[in-house]
């Protein structure tokens, strides 16, 4: 571990810290504790090339006062504060984990903290780790993890998703497709489909969608819905109500036979038929054979 020095802060930064890399730990990482920072406690570097004889710079900034270089937040996300962290050399092919402390009057939903980074190539705001925080005498505490170097916001998101589910019309049968459209402040993370209160399966990327198998449902009515979750479980949900039928030998590709083989009323051969046909004749020839022996007898 090395302890970085107090700097000169700029822009609107209130504090920045410094440190000149001169060795790296044996497994290759860095650990820089911040003394006396409110936001900030340590950083640990886990290194995608060699650190050494860098120069690190962190920088905090306020809430109500954040980095000229990046854009607004999104609607429904709140911040306890703004950090940059940026390395003179070794590139940027780094993850960092961030060890940060709240005071309780700062902070959002516990439940809800997450560590963003601005994206200055897609000019937004992206999620990354997720802060699992713990209340100790007024003071949350906790760490966030994320691709290095850049401007990180130690976020509060409780801005609920938004999802609206689309299923044919008509009465279904076989395999029917599930869509649906869904978006959130800070992106979506993952589509669950359901009928009723069992879960028929999930998309984590979009399009969003589902091949629904409907014969595995009884025939009847359903109400098929589409639950949007985002990175710190918010969710929303959309629903639709449908009408399964199937015969009861309709297969999931709509045609009879559970194995998709043709069976009645697609002109495939019938194995049952035959069946009733051989058991007919079987009798009507041992029926035969009977009245030919008694005759035979007399």
């Amino acid at each position: 571990m090395v302890t970085a020095n107090n700097v000169n802060p700029t822009g609107f930064a209130v504090a920045a810290y410094r440190s000149t890399v001169a060795s790296l730990a044996a497994d290759g990482s860095l650990v820089i504790n911040i003394p006396g920072d409110p936001l900030i406690g340590e950083i640990t570097f886990v290194p995608g090339s060699d650190l050494t004889n860098a120069d690190i710079t962190i920088q905090r900034f306020t809430a109500d006062q954040p980095p000229a270089d990046v854009g607004d937040l999104p609607s429904g996300v709140t911040v306890a504060g703004f950090i940059q962290i940026t390395v003179s050399t070794g590139g940027t092919n780094h993850e960092v984990t961030i060890a940060l402390t709240i005071p309780e009057a700062d902070a959002g939903d516990p439940d809800k903290a997450v560590l963003i980074k601005w994206d200055g190539a897609g000019d937004e705001w992206t999620p990354h780790g997720r802060i699992a925080l713990t209340l100790d005498g007024g003071v949350y505490s906790g760490t966030g993890t994320a691709p290095c170097c850049s401007f990180y916001a130690v976020a509060f998101d409780e801005g609920d998703p938004t999802v609206t589910l689309d299923a044919p019309d008509g009465e279904l049968s076989g395999t029917v497709q599930l869509t649906a459209t869904a978006d959130d402040n800070l992106g979506v993370q993952r589509v669950e489909f359901w009928a009723g209160d069992t879960m028929l399966g999930e998309d984590t990327s979009e399009p969003w969608s589902l091949d629904v198998d409907t014969t595995a449902l009884a025939n009847g009515d359903h109400t098929f819905r589409a639950v949007a979750y985002d990175h710190v479980d918010n969710t929303a949900e959309s629903s639709q109500d449908v009408t399964v039928q199937n015969d009861e030998t309709t297969g999931p590709d709509g045609t009879d036979g559970k194995d998709g083989a043709p069976g009645d009323g697609d002109g495939g051969f019938n194995f049952g038929v035959l069946l009733l046909v051989l058991i007919v004749l079987a009798v009507i020839g041992f029926a035969g054979y009977y009245f030919y022996k008694q005759q035979g007898q007399k």
